[in-house]
């Protein structure tokens, strides 16, 4: 793992599983609050279509968005 992590799609089922695992609360980013939450799959579809360069656009302004956020 890195020393920020990006979770795509943390409120979805199956989530909760890993996010509240004892491996996933001992990973260094976790512990020092680098972990950036986003994005979801819904039942229209995924949120961002991976092959689509608007939606990779899209993506790339959100992770951005988040890490300014954290920033303050």
């Amino acid at each position: 793992m890195g020393d920020h992590i990006f979770v795509y799609g943390s409120e979805d089922e199956g989530a909760n599983q890993i996010l509240h695992s004892e491996l996933w609360k001992g990973l260094p980013a976790v512990k020092k609050g680098q972990v950036y939450m986003y994005g979801s799959f819904s039942d229209k579809g995924d949120e961002f279509v991976m092959e689509d360069h608007y939606s990779l656009e899209l993506q790339l302004d959100t992770i951005v968005n988040l890490l300014l956020a954290h920033k303050k």
